[in-house]
């Protein structure tokens, strides 16, 4: 069993509104870098 494994488990075991609140904080820096990616070959395709 790897540490990535381990520590996945250790936060798993926080409170369900911990883990929803953590998962969307991650999918809306996700979310935000897939926009400005965009926005910045969108740009760069018109010039």
């Amino acid at each position: 069993m790897n540490n990535q494994y381990v520590r996945r488990e250790v936060f798993c075991r926080n409170t369900c509104h911990e883990l929803k609140r953590f998962w969307e904080r991650e999918i809306g820096k996700q979310t935000c870098y897939r926009e400005s990616e965009e926005h910045r070959l969108g740009r760069s395709a018109l010039r």
